[in-house]
């Protein structure tokens, strides 16, 4: 299934399990190199956090949901993560009761 149509069946507050590849960086620190050096990488990452939502380019997440008042939560935590950049997502739990 494409990750565009799997995120359009989320609701806000499911935990989400996101595997994703993060922007590589240059190794050692030095902006000067050579094409026979390896200084790029990928950087593999699984995620596990809240959906909160999702635009055109990206996937909102939240560490955690603070639900004292129930009819406006708040939220902590923001992740950010490019939607082309993300490999598979699948719900791995279900929002708290009282979302």
């Amino acid at each position: 299934m494409k990750i565009k149509s799997s995120l359009r069946k989320l609701k806000k507050g499911q935990i989400v399990k996101v595997n994703w590849i993060d922007a590589g960086d240059l190794d050692g620190g030095t902006s000067w190199f050579s094409d026979g050096e390896k200084v790029f990488k990928e950087i593999p990452v699984e995620t596990i956090s809240f959906y909160y939502g999702h635009g055109k380019e990206n996937l909102f997440l939240v560490r955690d949901i603070e639900s004292q008042d129930r009819d406006e939560p708040y939220y902590n935590g923001p992740c950010i993560i490019p939607i082309g950049c993300i490999k598979s997502i699948e719900v791995v739990g279900a929002p708290p009761k009282n979302q």
